[in-house]
């Protein structure tokens, strides 16, 4: 705990960020629930959060004045992390900074019957990589006994509970992973969809039925499961709007054929190029130019 409340990003690009950081760029809050066997941690980092429980609060960026947290060290031995008062925040309730830019966000959750209640979430932001980025990506802690969910990065052995990738512009699949220690009934919910370009697919997806929910219109999809690890059946599918731009001068293969996928321009050569590349807006004005030579 520090006495005063604390901008939870400063702290985190103090100490989890620069090119040798104390420790893994998330922070876990422990959120005790009103029923038995629903208390783990919540999770805060530069992607977003996650609950601890299905009726816990949501961490928003803004530690209060003596809230304990918990970080993970990225060394084996002693460490420690840094407080300075550029982290301090006046304002002891609220959190009114607005976010950085509008990232795509998907916040799924697992419950069992009994109440036992997981989440995680998956953002799509600028500066994080398909890899494990320590402000981006936070490893998931266990706190319930009876039910852990995450999802798993390729390239690393890790359990994610909340996972940075870059701006979505091109299919892109996240494994899911679950523990469970009882068998019975388990509901995964559609928390939060948000900011996802217009005609984006989602998918939850079911290898071992072979079978594809979409998540733009439902919200929950329900499961009876047996007790045990199931790190090999279920994963989230995205998959982006590709437009096509006609070229009204396009009279063969010859000619470039220009995409849109998310915010990026692609133009696909059949043989070399050489010119200028220039993005003009509807009412003339020059946005972007570029001279090639022998592009493909």
């Amino acid at each position: 705990p520090y006495p005063s409340a604390l901008n939870a990003d400063d702290f985190l690009t103090t100490n989890a960020g620069g090119g040798t950081p104390s420790i893994y760029g998330t922070l876990y809050l422990w959120d005790e629930g009103t029923v038995k066997d629903v208390n783990d941690y919540a999770s805060w980092n530069n992607t977003g959060s996650a609950r601890g429980n299905s009726g816990g609060t949501t961490p928003n960026g803004h530690l209060g004045t003596g809230q304990a947290f918990f970080v993970q060290s990225k060394a084996k031995a002693s460490n420690s992390v840094s407080f300075t008062n550029s982290m301090r925040e006046k304002n002891n309730t609220q959190f009114f900074i607005p976010p950085p830019q509008n990232k795509a966000k998907l916040k799924i959750s697992l419950t069992s019957r009994e109440g036992a209640f997981n989440e995680i979430l998956i953002g799509f932001l600028e500066g994080a990589t398909p890899g494990v980025d320590n402000l981006f990506d936070g490893h998931k802690l266990q706190g319930n006994p009876d039910l852990s969910f995450y999802s798993f990065i390729k390239g690393s052995d890790g359990k994610f509970v909340i996972q940075g990738m870059p701006p979505l512009t091109k299919d892109e699949v996240i494994p899911l992973g679950l523990t469970i220690t009882r068998s019975g009934e388990y509901v995964f919910k559609k928390e939060l969809l948000e900011n996802f370009a217009a005609g984006t697919d989602i998918y939850f997806y079911d290898k071992l039925i072979d079978k594809e929910y979409d998540l733009n219109s439902i919200e929950e999809i329900k499961y009876s499961l047996n007790a045990g690890k199931i790190d090999d059946r279920f994963e989230i599918r995205f998959k982006p709007t590709v437009n096509v731009i006609k070229d009204e001068n396009q009279k063969s293969n010859l000619h470039p054929k220009i995409f849109v996928q998310g915010q990026n321009i692609i133009i696909n050569n059949n043989i070399a190029f050489s010119g200028t590349i220039q993005v003009i807006d509807i009412l003339g004005k020059k946005l972007y130019q570029k001279n090639v030579n022998n592009l493909t």
